[in-house]
């Protein structure tokens, strides 16, 4: 078998036909998997341009709970507590929370964190912290900055709340929100 050479392109790359027939081209033919969709149109991995969200197990996938602060729940002193979780499947995500007190007395600190372990702090450099001058604070919001969770299987993921009081009570109530990011 013999085969004529091939014409030439700038930035030319070579392609197949259907049947198998190989020319150079300097466009590239659209290819599509079952998990991601490149063009030569776009150049690269192809977003949503409506309202929809991704799809489970997708990248871009959104997984959340919330607590809202009527149906918040009671703290005890210096004791981590599951505020609420979400379960997300294998996977590398990326988890934030934010977590509302509500004080009834005189507290001191404020924490909040998210964990793979229910109702366990990780290190303190993780964990979003406030202290409190006694006495003059009634709520107060702390957000927990992004953390990733690189999961081999399946997971909750816990968002957490502590209080450090001496008087009366403290509730906590908030939102954890996670999005697949490969």
């Amino acid at each position: 078998n013999v085969m004529a050479a091939l014409p030439t392109a700038n930035s030319g790359v070579l392609v197949t036909s259907g049947g198998g027939v190989p020319s150079i081209s300097s466009t590239l033919p659209a290819f599509t998997t079952s998990s991601i969709t490149f063009s030569p149109t776009t150049g690269g991995i192809v977003g949503t341009t409506t309202n929809d969200n991704a799809a489970a197990g997708k990248v871009g996938e959104v997984v959340s709970a919330q607590v809202l602060n009527a149906s918040a729940g009671s703290n005890s002193n210096n004791t981590p507590r599951d505020v609420t979780s979400i379960s997300l499947t294998a996977g590398d995500w990326i988890v934030y929370g934010n977590v509302f007190f509500n004080v009834g007395g005189v507290c001191t600190a404020l924490y909040a964190d998210v964990n793979s372990t229910s109702a366990t702090t990780r290190d303190a450099s993780l964990q979003a912290a406030i202290a409190v001058n006694p006495g003059t604070l009634a709520g107060c919001g702390i957000a927990v900055s992004p953390s990733r969770f690189s999961l081999s299987g399946t997971t909750t993921i816990y968002l957490i709340s502590t209080a450090t009081f001496s008087t009366s009570t403290v509730t906590s109530s908030g939102y954890i929100w996670a999005r697949r990011d490969r």
